[in-house]
């Protein structure tokens, strides 16, 4: 089971697109949206103020080919 979590909350994984172009990789993860609109329909929620699912990313880190 994948997963991404932040402290002790479980947002599960969404969409997810990775690319390599000119030497550049770009990796970004997206909470999975099922999972948020649960959360918060919690009353004591601590994400309560998010408005969409939390998400990382990595945008235009160099990369020249090894292994990931």
């Amino acid at each position: 089971m994948s997963s991404f979590k932040i402290g002790n909350t479980e947002f599960g994984i969404g969409k997810i697109s990775f690319s390599i172009k000119s030497d550049l990789l770009t990796l970004e993860i997206n909470g999975n949206d099922d999972v948020f609109d649960e959360l918060m329909k919690s009353e004591n929620c601590e994400w309560s103020w998010a408005l969409y699912p939390p998400r990382i990313y990595f945008r235009s880190v160099p990369y020249n080919g090894e292994k990931l």
